[in-house]
């Protein structure tokens, strides 16, 4: 071979050496040559996590992927990373057998990974089970774990009729009256009142043939506790806003516009602890009230030791103040009206819901679904520290359907989802709407005839509970 002729060979295979080279050097820094714009971008990446597990993803309609790389058993559900994507949008096509699929739209950025933690496929096949029946009266405790009712049965006794139900294992067990009752009383109805904040207290009352009667049902000690003597000379309808304090050993109620607080480990009188309030709630060592100066106060569990929190410069007619275990001030909700919710750096309260109706915390009180007739609006408590990374105080609105404001809402397996209740269907809808609105008509198939009355879910449970006409059926939706 003549010596120009290597010479050339030798810079022709240089060059080819240098341009794989800094092809090798660009990919292997994360660089993809886009065709479409005849350059090297920056790549990113998808992380979803699904359930169930074993769902399939397909993205832009081509490649196929199954999410099963990272198993995650406690939450049925599966991950999957996709990564060296273009900066650009992608369609995703989410799906398992006997499940409804899932699109989403979203978009990748270079350098970022997209992620969707809380991505669930419905059943096709949702059918209801009747698990029990003679239901009135039910009340879930602040977990939802478990449901007090009242089953005026005609094959038990009327004093085993207050049965608590495990909404996680489905197992009954009705409570044994008899040894509080007076001899020979007829029971015409049971009607639980209020759960402690730890689920082991229920504060209940039994209608009579003669009178009304209030108990303390103490899981820990398995027994009934009769407190009739510290209510029986108050008007029944009169009396609101009970509260358990954190010991359970003592029990505060309101009457007309003073608090009276009940010692609920034996048969005592109440004390009245505070006069002129309008609204109260207790939570830990303190009580917080709204007093007739309109003030929002705190003071501890017997009303002394007061501090005034904030003066509120605004009207309420008919205030109802919430705690939440992520803030240090309670909000309000002044029900038809609006819903306060205290702002830190103004240090005043702010209304951020026009006409609310009510308010639903999310399992960990992070996020708030606060419900109109237009619009549910929901709102964070806290910076969330995981995509979409809403910060404290954000706020946006979903359109309700048809305009109505949704009936029986609950949160649904993780603090992303809500089921809901619209007309006489039920609907899932998720809160993340950056891949596109995901709403599921659960009722399609066997609407109720006469509606659904209430819906019960514990957390992480793929299972809900719907009161139907005294009776309770159960959907598996996962």
């Amino acid at each position: 071979m003549k010596k120009s002729n290597r010479k050339k060979l030798f810079w022709a295979t240089f060059f080819v050496f240098l341009c794989v080279s800094v092809v090798i050097v660009l990919y292997a820094q994360g660089y993809r040559y886009d065709f479409q714009t005849n350059s090297f971008q920056k790549t990113g990446g998808i992380f979803l996590k699904i359930s169930p597990p074993g769902s399939s993803v397909i993205l832009n309609g081509k490649k196929s992927y199954v999410a099963s790389s990272l198993s995650l058993p406690f939450l049925n559900a599966s991950s999957l990373f996709i990564n060296n994507l273009l900066p650009k949008s992608y369609g995703l096509d989410i799906s398992k057998e006997d499940h409804r699929p899932l699109r989403l739209e979203l978009k990748v950025d270079e350098q970022k990974v997209t992620a969707f933690n809380h991505i669930i496929l419905i059943k096709d096949d949702l059918s209801l089970k009747n698990i029990v029946q003679n239901v009135k009266n039910p009340l879930a405790d602040n977990l939802l774990k478990k449901m007090a009712y009242f089953s005026p049965s005609k094959t038990s006794s009327a004093t085993s009729s207050l049965i608590i139900f495990d909404l996680e294992n489905g197992s009954s067990a009705p409570i044994n009256l008899v040894p509080a009752l007076p001899k020979n009383v007829l029971i015409f109805n049971i009607t639980p009142t209020l759960w402690s904040q730890n689920g082991k207290n229920l504060l209940f009352n039994v209608d009579s043939s003669s009178k009304k009667y209030w108990f303390v049902y103490q899981e820990n000690k398995e027994s009934v506790l009769d407190i009739t003597t510290g209510l029986q000379n108050f008007e029944t309808k009169n009396l609101q806003n009970f509260n358990f304090d954190d010991s359970v050993n003592n029990l505060y109620f309101q009457y007309k516009n003073s608090i009276f607080k009940l010692a609920s480990s034996k048969n005592s009188a109440s004390v009245k602890i505070m006069p002129g309030i309008k609204a109260f709630v207790s939570s830990g060592n303190y009580l917080y009230f709204l007093n007739s100066k309109n003030q929002l106060t705190q003071s501890d569990l017997d009303g002394k030791n007061q501090t005034v929190l904030s003066a509120i410069n605004f009207d309420l007619k008919n205030p109802k103040l919430i705690i939440n275990s992520q803030k240090s001030f309670p909000d309000i909700l002044d029900k038809g009206y609006n819903f306060y919710v205290w702002q830190k750096d103004k240090k005043s309260f702010e209304g951020i819901a026009p006409l609310a109706q009510n308010v639903f915390p999310s399992f960990d009180g992070s996020l708030y679904a606060i419900t109109s007739n237009e619009y549910t609006y929901i709102y964070t408590n806290k910076d969330l520290d995981e995509q979409p990374f809403w910060k404290d105080g954000f706020l946006w609105a979903i359109k309700n359907l048809e305009g109505i404001a949704p009936k029986n809402l609950i949160w649904f397996y993780d603090n992303y989802h809500l089921i809901y209740q619209s007309q006489d269907n039920l609907f899932l809808s998720s809160i993340d709407e950056r891949g596109g609105k995901q709403i599921e008509n659960i009722l399609e198939n066997a609407p109720p005839a006469g509606g659904v009355e209430k819906i019960f879910s514990p957390e992480k449970s793929s299972d809900i509970y719907i009161l139907i006409k005294n009776q309770i059926f159960k959907i598996n939706l996962i």
